[in-house]
C-alpha cells in the first residue's frame, strides 16, 4: 500500500470517529433535556410536547410553512430557522407547520412522511405548548 494511499486512509478514518449526526450533537449539546426527550430524540421520533428545535433534532430534514406573528416579528421576511429557534426562550405564538419524512419515525421500512404543528404561547401559567401530528 502506498504511503500516500494510507495517509488517505487514516484521514478518512480519523474524520469519521468524530463524525456524529445533528440529533446526537443536539443532545450532547443540550444538557437542559428531560430523559424521555432526550431518548425520543435518539431514536429520531418526534412526539408531541417537544418545541419545535427538538423536533427539528429528531425529525431530521424538513419542508417548514411559518405563520409569524407580526408582534413579534414584524412584516419583515425573518428566516424560518430563527423563529423556530426562538420558541424556546421566547415563545411568541408563531405558527410552524413541519413535514418530515424517514423511517425512523413509525419503524418502517421505507419513509414515510408527517406533519407536525406547532404554537408555543407564553402565558401566565409559563408555556402553553401545543403540537399535532398527522401522517
Amino acid at each position: 500500500m502506498s504511503l500516500i494511499r494510507m495517509l488517505v486512509l487514516l484521514s478518512g478514518a480519523l474524520l469519521c470517529a468524530g463524525c456524529r449526526s445533528y440529533n446526537q450533537r443536539y443532545v450532547a449539546e443540550r444538557s437542559d433535556l428531560a430523559p424521555e426527550v432526550r431518548e425520543e430524540i435518539l431514536r429520531k421520533q418526534v412526539t408531541v410536547g417537544m418545541f419545535p428545535d427538538e423536533a427539528w433534532a429528531a425529525g431530521g430534514s424538513f419542508l417548514v410553512v411559518v405563520q409569524v406573528d407580526e408582534k413579534q416579528w414584524g412584516t419583515n421576511v425573518v428566516p424560518p430557522h430563527k423563529i423556530i429557534l426562538a420558541q424556546r426562550s421566547h415563545p411568541d405564538g408563531s405558527k410552524i407547520e413541519m413535514t418530515f419524512r424517514n423511517r425512523t419515525q413509525f419503524g418502517t421500512s421505507k419513509p414515510v412522511s408527517f406533519t407536525v404543528f406547532c404554537i408555543v404561547r407564553s402565558g401566565p401559567s409559563g408555556i402553553d405548548y401545543s403540537q399535532l401530528m398527522n401522517a
